[in-house]
């Protein structure tokens, strides 16, 4: 497995710092391989450092409450050895049913605390109360093209820019010798994962909350609100009201299988609040929802878009331009761009037809087509990105 350096490069300056460091994100996206480096370079500069995964029922039967936690962690180590904070990591903090009341008393002692979990737990009012301004959060993804092309590369394979397209960047699927033991990977990770949601918030409704989880990841980023969701359900024999519709989406986006991407309106120069566009965190949950093989290529190329976007720490809202289809409104550090994603640019008509529509937006932001073509076709109004190197940036070169 390979160092996750995106990630340990903005969780080291915290390593000594009294807030408690909250890992989170969708299950299976190496959030327990992150928190095990984390731990191993702790340990390496010789720090006193205990870590728990409640994952494990022998754990669990160990260590039943705070107390137990508490005397554990204050007499496990090697003082000696000791430099700086002590540090605590607990994950699968979920199933330590009094989690929070340890948050409560670690926040009062000279200790550095770690936790993870799979998003829900971290979000509820309780907590709130409890670490209202005495934590920082770290959103772990499944990987992103270039981390996935270097595990690959660990292993003597090669991954593709076209395979990431299609099956997204859990990093399990690299266990898979071929692509129907990847399909069948991708979609047993797929059940398990709303499985969880099912549970973890004691939905009732359990038809209807699936159905409604395959309709929006079946189509894609699409900008929906929760009455045409239900007229598509309808459709089905699905009947569910507009709150439960819209609690649900809630759920899916707690546990991180959707994220909400705001639209903003260029007439009105800001982001209206009643509307948004729902992105799957993953290709790979739309990719087993289509039958026969049968992919949107644009689609795919415009999510691995969004996916290198938020990678790179934009914040992002859906652009759109009256009939004439969307780009994202990406801001970082000051600065805002249009970013569109388009199959090809190499027919000359097309080119100029896609280049001239994108500058017409905004004479006030820069302006980048992302494509998957190997020329390259910038001009002094529009720049062009390949779609390689865009995939492959660490940082932002714009």
């Amino acid at each position: 497995m390979i160092q996750r350096e995106h990630y340990l490069a903005q969780i080291r300056p915290h390593y000594d710092s009294n807030l408690v460091k909250v890992i989170t994100g969708i299950r299976y996206a190496g959030k327990s391989v992150l928190l095990e480096q984390i731990r191993d370079e702790l340990t390496a500069a010789g720090r006193h450092v205990v870590s728990l995964d409640f994952d494990d029922p022998a754990v669990r039967s160990a260590i039943p409450d705070a107390m137990n936690l508490l005397d554990f962690f204050c007499t496990k180590g090697h003082p000696k050895r000791k430099h700086g904070k002590r540090c605590l990591i607990l994950d699968g903090v979920q199933n330590f049913p009094q989690w929070i009341a340890v948050c409560r008393l670690l926040l009062l002692s000279d200790v550095s605390l770690f936790l993870a979990d799979s998003g829900a737990p971290f979000l509820s009012p309780e907590l709130a109360r409890t670490l209202s301004g005495h934590c920082v959060v770290f959103h772990v993804r499944p990987f992103a093209y270039n981390e996935l092309a270097a595990c690959a590369f660990t292993r003597r394979r090669r991954i593709s820019v076209e395979d990431y397209l299609l099956y997204g960047g859990f990093p399990g699927r690299l266990e898979c010798p071929d692509t129907p033991a990847r399909l069948r990977y991708l979609s047993d990770l797929d059940a398990a994962i709303l499985s969880d949601v099912t549970t973890r918030f004691q939905i009732r409704k359990t038809e209807a909350f699936r159905a409604l989880a395959d309709q929006i990841l079946r189509s894609g980023a699409q900008d929906c609100s929760a009455s045409a969701l239900r007229r598509q359900l309808q459709s089905q024999g699905i009947d569910a009201s507009l709150n439960t519709i819209r609690q649900h989406l809630d759920y899916l986006e707690k546990a991180h299988v959707i994220r909400r991407i705001p639209r903003f309106s260029a007439r009105a120069n800001r982001r209206p609040g009643q509307h948004a566009t729902l992105c799957a965190e993953d290709a790979a949950f739309y990719t087993i929802r289509q039958p026969r093989g049968q992919y949107d290529l644009p689609f795919l190329l415009e999510n691995a878009v969004y996916q290198q976007l938020v990678y790179l720490g934009f914040t992002l809202s859906r652009y759109a331009f009256h009939n004439r289809g969307t780009a994202f409104l990406a801001a970082k550090d000051g600065q805002a761009y249009l970013m569109q994603a388009a199959v090809s640019l190499a027919e000359k008509g097309e080119r100029e037809k896609a280049f001239r529509r994108l500058n017409s937006l905004d004479t006030s932001r820069r302006k980048y087509i992302i494509s998957n073509d190997e020329d390259d076709y910038s001009t002094s109004a529009v720049g062009h990105i390949r779609l390689k190197d865009f995939l492959t940036m660490e940082e932002w070169r714009g």
